[in-house]
């Protein structure tokens, strides 16, 4: 692992312990403890912890190397990525990754429109020499919750009400301690239906199964868990799983039993799970994932997610540059053109 200002480059595992030492701050999904969660258990190759002190100002951005490149430590189970500390520690922690002389490109993806990696980054590599392009990807939505039903298209609220009264003896669970059963409740929900068929569900690889029982147990013990349930009677029916910080409610997975699809059982635990944050002081939720018809039911606010590229000065890195953002998108042009 690469040496690290202020971590302790002797050891992978010392630097990550001092990471998660730090202070929890922000938004759980980009806590050291989620990055040290996504690379203990996705981790394929040699993860950086390019860092950097300046006085009381910490910086750190979680890298994996591949190659020549440098390239975000997160999974397709990651909503986000970003540094962690203050903004005002990333001209030091450039300008710790920019001395260091081993890569070519540096990837970084799933970044949010206002972080530093997005307005200041691109600058300071530019000062440098560095070519950069950043680029949007795709959006994720949120909703305020003060109101929130007010603003729910008519049709929709009345379908909620509606099928609500058809489930039997509805009620509203959230867990915030870890449950090994609700857990094993949480994976089979979460599989039910398409999912399943299609072998994209928690349940069907022990890998991810392994990554969202951790990060149960991790929240849990920090207080930023909430597992919910929607049930009838006795019985679970809906699911969904999110981590919270004193804002925002991030939320993660939903899932649902086939047998009460047409009683809209995924879109009520939503319903209930935001009437419950609201009352216990939350004012935003974030949806998280991608845009999608379900979401569209919810709120028509998504945060834009970039991509951005930086490209080492000289002219291995300005031939990688034309390569990717000249010579590839002329020659898509040009098949296109002979296509037609």
């Amino acid at each position: 692992m690469h040496p690290t200002p202020g971590f302790d480059g002797a050891s992978r595992a010392g630097a990550w312990r001092e990471l998660q030492a730090l202070p929890r701050t922000g938004a759980p999904i980009l806590a050291p403890q989620f990055f040290a969660l996504t690379e203990r258990v996705f981790g394929t190759g040699p993860s950086w912890l390019v860092g950097a002190r300046a006085g009381d100002t910490r910086a750190v951005l979680p890298l994996v190397r591949e190659g020549r490149e440098l390239v975000a430590l997160r999974s397709e189970h990651s909503p986000r990525f970003d540094m962690i500390g203050e903004a005002s520690g990333l001209p030091a922690l450039w300008a710790e990754l920019v001395a260091d002389k081993s890569w070519r490109i540096l990837r970084l993806d799933g970044v949010s429109e206002d972080s530093p990696l997005v307005r200041a980054l691109p600058e300071l590599a530019r000062r440098d020499g560095c070519r950069t392009v950043v680029q949007p990807t795709s959006r994720a939505p949120y909703f305020v919750l003060d109101g929130f039903e007010e603003r729910l298209d008519k049709e929709f609220r009345r379908q909620l009400r509606k099928r609500a009264k058809r489930i039997p003896e509805l009620s509203f669970e959230r867990i915030t301690t870890y449950d090994a059963e609700a857990v094993q409740d949480f994976f089979r929900l979460e599989s039910s239906g398409w999912k399943e068929g299609e072998g994209t569900s928690i349940a069907s690889s022990p890998v991810v199964s392994r990554f969202y029982d951790e990060l149960v147990a991790e929240f849990a013990s920090a207080g930023q868990l909430s597992l919910c349930f929607m049930r009838s009677g006795s019985q679970r029916i809906a699911v969904q799983l999110a981590l919270e910080d004193d804002h925002t409610c991030y939320l993660l997975k939903t899932g649902y039993d086939p047998e009460y699809r047409q009683h809209g059982a995924g879109h009520l635990v939503i319903y209930h799970y935001a009437l419950d944050a609201r009352e216990r002081g939350r004012a935003v939720i974030d949806l998280c994932g991608t845009e999608s018809d379900a979401k569209r039911c919810w709120t028509d606010l998504a945060r834009q997610r970039m991509q951005v590229r930086v490209y080492r000065g000289g002219a291995l890195g300005t031939l990688e540059y034309a390569a990717r953002h000249i010579v590839r998108p002329q020659l898509g042009r040009i098949r296109r053109a002979l296509a037609r």
